[in-house]
């Protein structure tokens, strides 16, 4: 078999029909040149004859085993030790490739050497319905999402080998859930990301896939991260604001007027962190600051005009540029009343 050029990277711990479709979306990619790494992390019985009848028929597929169930960063790490194509490209056991997402994902690298990770938009599918997810494009904007959480949809990434070996990146094992975002925080410094704007994969979520203590779970990775990007700009950030900042990623309730002052303050602070330091690009940044702006103040709706007026009195909604986004928030505003 000639070498392949992609190298794609998918684990699972259980056999059920969502991964002969995930596999079978990887084979009929219209890109010819690749290898399936295929890890059974500890299924009970294996994959089952459906995955073995497809690993007889198509030899781009190389399975490993885990003995037990060792978890995503450790299979994903054994299948990069094994990866031997020019590119990585991640994918999860229970989504859909679109045919020539491979083919996009490996022009897009070629004609652009400077980027060494590229993702792609999701159709993020829910119950069969399905809605459009798309995530910043330049990797100033990347970079600064990361102060909230991860610029990309893990199952859409590709990424250049030889860069990744160069600096020895690897998933970190302790991390139970929030792996990417994890990686991608240590890796968008010396390495450069981007993502296009197709939509190339399928992102399917089932009402099973997360319970209350792997919520819970997800949350402590991910302000775990949160303190590592945070104290890039603010070192001795309190545990109050680290908090905050959390509540702010992560918004989960309305904030009050008073919150939305905090909330504020504290990411004006970060902004005037930032020109001190000039960690991010200035106005990538901003226009970060004031989507998630936008997006907390729509969510404390419930104040009325009240939580608007904040919101267009604030320097952070400035940097949106557009119209749609503030008049979406007044009419939410204008019909709802104080609680």
């Amino acid at each position: 078999m000639n070498k392949p050029l992609v190298s794609v990277l998918m684990a699972s711990h259980r056999a059920d029909p969502a991964l002969v479709a995930a596999v079978d979306s990887i084979l009929n990619q219209t890109y010819p040149l690749l290898e399936l790494v295929l890890v059974d992390d500890g299924a009970p019985g294996g994959f089952g004859l459906d995955i073995a009848t497809r690993i007889q028929r198509d030899r781009r597929i190389r399975l490993l085993r885990n003995e037990s169930n060792q978890g995503l960063a450790t299979s994903l790490n054994r299948a990069m030790a094994e990866a031997r194509g020019a590119y990585c490209a991640r994918m999860d056991a229970d989504d859909i490739s679109r045919p020539h997402r491979i083919a996009k994902q490996v022009a897009f690298l070629e004609d652009h050497p400077q980027i060494a990770i590229c993702g792609s938009a999701v159709c993020k599918r829910v119950s069969g319905r399905g809605h459009r997810v798309q995530f910043p494009r330049s990797d100033a904007e990347i970079r600064a999402m990361l102060l909230f959480h991860s610029a990309f949809a893990h199952p859409s990434v590709m990424w250049r080998r030889a860069d990744f070996e160069r600096i020895n990146l690897r998933y970190e094992e302790s991390f139970l859930t929030a792996q990417d975002y994890e990686l991608w925080s240590r890796a968008l410094g010396p390495l450069r990301g981007a993502n296009l704007p197709d939509v190339l994969l399928d992102y399917n979520c089932h009402s099973d896939q997360v319970t209350a203590k792997r919520y819970k779970q997800s949350i402590a990775y991910t302000r775990a991260v949160h303190e590592r990007v945070v104290r890039r700009l603010i070192p001795d950030a309190a545990a109050e604001q680290m908090a905050l900042h959390a509540r702010i990623a992560i918004p989960h309730d309305a904030f009050d007027l008073a919150a939305l002052k905090d909330a504020e303050q504290w990411l004006l602070a970060l902004i005037e962190a930032n020109e001190r330091q000039q960690v991010y690009d200035r106005r990538a940044l901003k226009r970060i600051f004031a989507r998630q702006w936008a997006m907390i103040c729509g969510m404390s709706a419930g104040e009325g005009m009240r939580a608007f007026a904040r919101y267009l009195a604030s320097p952070l909604s400035a940097p949106l540029g557009s119209a749609s986004a503030a008049a979406k928030l007044f009419a939410r505003c204008a019909f709802r009343r104080p609680g």
